[in-house]
């Protein structure tokens, strides 16, 4: 099979498809992490979504513990004694202080979590043009002076007790997507 120049080989389209996997479920537990909607079920998974951004960076080889993760850990240890109830509802009120940055970084995670997704049916499907140029797009969301950075900004300085951290999570790791 001949291939134009530029294009990468199967090789480094696996990788391709390795790391946006990765990506993609980076994104998808960031996701989850900052969607308010139902704060019980949110105290229920938080240990969980800690472990699953953790190993979806595995793949950078690298120690990945940002204060934000370092504070979630703390509420779930704080939920293991106090119970999930009392994170539950700690989390309802953070996010009644937080609004209208909470949701608004929900819809946005939510949007580059969706083109996240769709680059990874686009290298899975060998389509490398598409692939690119959605990466290209979802840089255009998160880069420094963008609205996903304004919003990171107003949370982490709100200092809620719950969803500050959540907003040192994300920005850490657009940190590590981007360099920025």
């Amino acid at each position: 099979m001949e291939t134009r120049p530029g294009t990468p080989d199967a090789g480094a389209v696996r990788t391709m498809v390795r790391v946006c996997r990765s990506r993609e479920r980076a994104w998808g537990t960031l996701r989850r992490l900052t969607d308010a909607g139902d704060t019980g079920a949110w105290a229920e998974r938080l240990e969980d979504d800690i472990a699953r951004l953790g190993e979806a960076v595995a793949w950078l080889e690298a120690d990945w513990r940002p204060d934000g993760v370092l504070l979630l850990e703390g509420l779930v240890r704080r939920a293991r004694r106090r119970g999930v109830e009392d994170l539950a509802e700690l989390a309802e009120d953070a996010a009644a202080a937080a609004q209208p940055h909470l949701s608004r970084l929900g819809r946005q995670v939510r949007t580059v979590h969706e083109q996240v997704r769709t680059e990874l049916t686009a290298w899975e499907e060998g389509d490398v043009l598409t692939a690119k140029t959605l990466r290209v797009d979802q840089m255009g969301l998160v880069v420094t002076g963008s609205e996903v950075r304004g919003t990171l900004s107003t949370l982490t300085d709100a200092r809620t007790p719950v969803w500050s951290p959540v907003a040192q999570v994300v920005g850490a790791y657009l940190l590590l997507e981007t360099g920025h």
